[in-house]
């Protein structure tokens, strides 16, 4: 299985979200706030790791294969309960060891994960360290 750094997720990510050459331009044939809320989207739509993500972005941008493993994984580590000791030495519902945690806090900026979402952006910015899925107890799962 091939490991991806940070860094060049982060690559992929930037040209995966960046407008096509045939639509330099996607919010040119808005107007108003239709064009104000476009290009809101859009500005959103480049950062690697959005404030507050709804699950769709954060699916785009961790692929569906590590959207759908991270919620087999969490069910084999906790039940998928997101309050799983979130103080303790294994946290959130996918039982991250908290220096790996703390690993994907600092990459993605979700210092107190709350969703589901942020977990599991956490814990794909976590990759680097953990060589994907094999730093989880589950990670076969």
């Amino acid at each position: 299985m091939k490991i991806i750094t940070m860094a060049a997720t982060v690559g992929i990510l930037s040209v995966a979200v960046m407008p096509a050459a045939g639509e330099a331009r996607p919010c040119t044939k808005h107007q108003g706030d239709s064009k104000r809320a476009c290009q809101a989207q859009l500005k959103r739509d480049r950062m690697a790791w959005p404030p507050n993500p709804t699950a769709p972005e954060i699916r785009r941008r961790v692929g569906d294969y590590n959207w759908h493993k991270a919620r087999r994984v969490a069910i084999c580590e906790t039940g998928m309960r997101l309050d799983w000791y979130p103080h303790g030495r294994y946290r959130g519902p996918l039982g991250m060891y908290r220096t790996t945690q703390d690993y994907g806090k600092r990459a993605t900026s979700y210092w107190s994960p709350r969703t589901w979402q942020e977990h599991v952006a956490i814990a794909v910015a976590a990759h680097p360290i953990t060589r994907g899925w094999s730093g989880w107890g589950c990670g076969a799962a």
